[in-house]
């Protein structure tokens, strides 16, 4: 099918999840490819967590969150932990609020997003949606963020640049994939390089059904890259293999200010 760009869409969200306007968010002028004739196959959503308070958060869980979603954050024990997964869950209602939102939704409680039997996250509507809806959940430090999908099993992932990155750069990367990256990203500084390798290998994998999912990442391969200019941000195709498979699959990864943003929305081989 022929590629086209869509950009974000936001779903008109209830006034306390506007709070955290996804405007705001380090994703906002993203845009999505899909092979869709149809705008609206992907979406994504982003949550400022510094704007969780232990307030803000129990009253969005007792109004936002179905009885189930209360019950697991409930048995989290450390604040930070409960944070974070509230605003994975949040992010991914107004996600699947933008792709399946028509006025005929009562809210966000109406979407429970709980774990399916391999606790990966799964929209768990009744009645269920006419399309399947698929759900990636990423968070670090600041940011929660989710991809919702129809077009099929998608991947995300959000990491902030840190200097340990370097450290641990044996665990995921050979020294070809350090070459390509030095040699297509000259000008990059060496963490901004690794922690694009590292989020599009972890969207990469999350993508991944369990039994396909790679127990290192040396078993995912970095083969090729290429800048994208489909969005005003900073944006790179990166094309992996998996194992001793020669076909390639296409992650998107984007630079923001301190932080790397990566998807996988398709097996896309080339």
């Amino acid at each position: 099918m022929r590629q086209k760009a869509t950009r974000i869409q936001h779903a008109d969200v209830p006034p306390e999840l506007l709070l955290m306007n996804p405007e705001t968010a380090p994703v906002a002028d993203l845009i999505i490819r899909t092979t869709d004739p149809l705008p609206g196959e992907a979406v994504l959503a982003a949550l400022d967590m510094n704007l969780l308070d232990d307030q803000l958060q129990g009253r969005l869980a007792a109004s936002l969150c179905a009885p189930e979603e209360q019950r697991r954050l409930v048995s989290f024990r450390y604040g930070k932990r409960k944070r974070e997964w509230l605003a994975g869950r949040l992010a991914a209602k107004i996600a699947c609020l933008s792709l399946l939102g028509d006025g005929r939704l009562p809210g966000p409680d109406a979407l429970p997003i709980t774990a399916d039997a391999e606790g990966r996250p799964c929209l768990t509507m009744e009645p269920p949606p006419e399309e399947q809806v698929f759900l990636s959940i990423s968070h670090s430090h600041r940011y929660g963020i989710a991809l919702a999908s129809r077009i099929g099993p998608c991947g995300v992932d959000i990491q902030k640049i840190v200097p340990k990155i370097v450290r641990i750069s044996s665990y995921f990367a050979n020294d070809q994939e350090l070459l390509l990256l030095k040699r297509k990203l000259t000008a990059k500084a060496e963490t901004i390089r690794l922690t694009m390798l590292w989020a599009a290998k972890e969207a990469l994998k999350k993508q991944l059904p369990p039994g396909r999912q790679p127990p290192l990442f040396h078993s995912i391969t970095l083969r090729a890259l290429h800048s994208v200019s489909y969005t005003s941000l900073e944006g790179w195709s990166f094309c992996c293999s998996l194992g001793e498979e020669t076909a390639t699959r296409k992650i998107e990864v984007y630079i923001y200010p301190d932080y790397i943003l990566a998807y996988a929305l398709e097996e896309d081989h080339a």
